[in-house]
């Protein structure tokens, strides 16, 4: 078991100490390298999983998000009157239905 664990002569005269790290416990420069590299790709698929995972808290922060740039975008154009009616109707749809799940609540207690 020790032979596994410590070089022999040959492989100590051979091994080339510069490529070692210091406080790297004997990994190597390019094992260093490896593991960076690795980092952000690990970081993105566990980003990805999360957003899988929580689909529906993504989809609304897209969504409040794509509102909030057409509001902004479209607050210097001359809209027509049919037009704000067109972009008011989602907004309007969504106050109603809160106001139907809120009006019950409050006067049940």
């Amino acid at each position: 078991m020790e032979e596994l664990l410590l070089p022999n002569a040959e492989e100590e005269a051979r091994s080339d100490h510069s490529m070692y790290v210091t406080g790297d416990a004997g990994r190597t420069m390019g094992d260093r390298v490896k593991t960076g590299l690795e980092k952000p790709l690990n970081f993105l698929n566990a980003v990805k999983d999360f957003l899988v995972r929580n689909g529906l808290l993504t989809l609304s922060v897209v969504a409040v998000v794509c509102g909030c740039t057409m509001g902004f975008l479209l607050r210097g154009t001359q809209l027509s009157t049919q037009a704000k009616i067109y972009f008011s109707f989602p907004g309007e749809l969504l106050m109603r239905m809160l106001k139907m799940l809120i009006l019950p609540l409050i006067t049940s207690r």
